[in-house]
């Protein structure tokens, strides 16, 4: 019995239960179809909000872009405005240069013109010049070369004088001291047999020798040729003309005609421009 009742009341609090749950199902039924009425609402309210928001954002864009499409129109005319402005201004420009150039053509023909003619004066005055020069130079030359010769003549003359005397003078003091000598020796010889003989004979006196061959006279060119020689075996290192005409104080015609005869008898060789010699 006791197992029967609690069944029966366990059945009975089920069946409540169920009704309960129906009564909750039938209640939460009712709140959804309420919150899905009023979304639906909401969502035509928001549907008809978007639409007409879209219709203005669409009105705004149409305006933009007709705003946009004007400016852009605006300046697509200001840049061409402008481009029009800058090739005019360039044409100007081209003009301005071309005139410039064509004055500044004319002006450096014209200079170079005058600068040919200066320069042709130039050349004519310079070449009047300079034959002026070499004809005051040959007529130097000319005269400077007459001087030479008139010197180098006169001191040939006076040096062959100046050797002559000398020889000369060496030949008569030889032939004044072979007499003394022979008076010596006669007078000696008599002396001598008077010491051995005891008399005073004569002795005859010996017949004088002739005179011995003069040799033949050396030019003043051989002298210092002989000079020169003695000087460059001396400087084995080698010696400039400069210093043969200093230390033998004479003109450098002088000196150059004393070498080349040297050279030309294998005596001398130059090197450079030194002397050696051989």
């Amino acid at each position: 019995m006791g197992l029967m009742q609690d069944f029966t009341q366990a059945r009975t609090e089920r069946r409540s239960e169920i009704v309960a749950l129906k009564s909750e199902t039938a209640t939460l039924c009712r709140e959804a179809d309420d919150m899905l009425k009023e979304f639906r609402g909401a969502h035509a309210v928001m549907g008809r909000e978007l639409r007409d928001d879209l219709d203005k954002a669409n009105s705004a864009l149409e305006q933009a872009e007709i705003s946009r499409r004007r400016t852009e129109a605006e300046d697509r005319a200001q840049r061409r405005s402008e481009t029009e402005t800058a090739r005019s201004n360039v044409r100007d420009l081209l003009k301005d240069f071309d005139k410039s150039r064509a004055d500044m053509s004319r002006q450096l023909r014209a200079d170079l013109d005058k600068a040919d003619a200066e320069r042709k004066s130039e050349v004519k005055t310079l070449r009047s010049d300079a034959r002026a020069t070499l004809k005051g130079f040959g007529e130097s030359h000319t005269a400077m070369g007459k001087e030479l010769r008139a010197h180098l003549a006169k001191t040939d003359a006076e040096h062959k004088s100046d050797t002559t005397v000398m020889l000369r003078g060496f030949n008569k003091a030889h032939a004044a001291m072979s007499k003394e000598l022979g008076a010596d020796l006669d007078r000696a010889n008599r002396e001598r047999h008077a010491a051995i003989w005891g008399t005073t004979k004569p002795i005859q006196a010996k017949t004088a020798r002739p005179p011995a061959a003069r040799p033949p006279e050396r030019t003043p060119d051989a002298v210092l040729g002989d000079q020169f020689s003695k000087y460059l075996a001396n400087h084995p290192d080698g010696t400039r003309m400069t210093e043969l005409e200093e230390k033998f104080s004479i003109a450098r015609i002088h000196a150059a005609k004393v070498l080349r005869n040297l050279m030309d008898n294998n005596k001398v060789e130059k090197r450079d421009m030194l002397y050696f010699a051989l």
